[in-house]
């Protein structure tokens, strides 16, 4: 008997496999989907089983045609031989007919035997395929999304530190532009020097206090502006900064509107100590009078020295990086320090 492979893969079928055991394992096959492949596998088989049997029976019809074609050229030159010759001629051609036909059948059965296994064998590799790979998406997903949250992290503290290099490049930046800005007033501001140099020191310090309280009130309404006034322990004017409804610093002004040739080193010491009286580092001398070979604008013990016109324009840059500092702060932080992204 002639080997039974499988009409789809061609592989060889184990003689075991009987039609109970075949039927056994299609009941297994309980998804919507392998049902629809045994449905449609079921209907090739029928429309190859009537193919078959069509072209089976047409090839038993040739057989028989050329054997009548045969058997008449015989009894055609054979017309001598015995009517018991003739008789064995048609019963051997009925054998191989019905050989024939049983030869057909058993192919049939082989190849629809052959199809129902690789059914089966696709079906349970493809569930065992599908189950890796739902494993394996589910390990990446979560490897993917502890990669993202890390990265998530560490954006947000190089943002914010970013953020606050920006403020510090910002603040310096605004240094020097109003540094040219002053350099470009210096004519303006000495005729003005000169004025002033003519009233009394103690006037030209009542004055300039008041005129920096308007300026600072028209330039931050937002802001509390405090004059402690003469005669009072502190700094000449305090403005309390607010973001919104929240108080987040302090910048403390020192007025010496003296004379040009007034300035003393005694006004560096005495701001430096309102850094730590009002807990601010942003505390500024507001003076017409410069230490030597300085004018306009320049920093001393890191305490910022400006003309009047320059006062309000420096307090905006401070104020500035006040109000970034602050909303930093009020950022909440998660475990490792670092600020979760907005």
């Amino acid at each position: 008997m002639a080997e039974r492979r499988c009409a789809l893969c061609g592989q060889p079928l184990p003689e075991t496999l009987t039609q109970i055991e075949i039927d056994s394992r299609l009941q297994r096959l309980s998804t919507p989907v392998l049902a629809e492949e045994r449905r449609r596998l079921q209907k090739e088989f029928e429309h190859q089983l009537v193919d078959e049997r069509e072209r089976a029976r047409r090839r038993a019809e040739k057989n028989l045609r050329r054997d009548i074609y045969a058997a008449n050229r015989r009894a055609k030159t054979a017309e001598a031989e015995t009517a018991s010759q003739l008789k064995k001629q048609a019963a051997e051609f009925d054998r191989k007919v019905r050989s024939e036909r049983q030869r057909a059948r058993r192919e049939v059965e082989s190849e629809f035997k052959g199809e129902i296994k690789a059914v089966l064998k696709r079906a349970i590799d493809a569930e065992a395929e599908a189950k890796k790979n739902i494993e394996r998406t589910r390990k990446q997903t979560e490897q993917r999304l502890r990669a993202e949250m890390n990265q998530t992290v560490r954006n947000a503290t190089r943002e914010n530190e970013l953020r606050l290099e920006k403020l510090q490049t910002d603040r310096e930046r605004e240094r020097l532009r109003h540094g040219v800005e002053a350099a470009r007033l210096h004519g303006q501001l000495d005729n003005m020097s000169r004025k002033l140099e003519q009233q009394s020191g103690e006037r030209l310090g009542e004055e300039g206090e008041l005129d920096l309280v308007v300026e600072l009130n028209r330039a931050f309404p937002s802001d509390r502006i405090e004059r402690i006034g003469r005669g009072k322990k502190g700094a000449d004017i305090i403005q309390h900064v607010f973001d919104g409804v929240n108080a987040v610093g302090r910048i403390v002004y020192e007025n010496k509107n003296v004379k040009v040739t007034g300035w003393s080193q005694k006004f560096v010491a005495q701001a430096d100590k309102y850094c730590a009286l009002y807990e601010t580092p942003y505390v500024m001398i507001v003076s017409r009078a410069f230490p030597k070979k300085e004018k306009d604008f320049c920093v001393v013990h890191e305490i910022p020295i400006v003309r009047p016109s320059m006062a309000v324009a420096l307090a905006r840059v401070m104020r500035e990086g006040i109000v970034a500092i602050g909303r930093l702060r009020s950022v909440p932080r998660n475990k490792t320090g670092s600020t979760p992204d907005a």
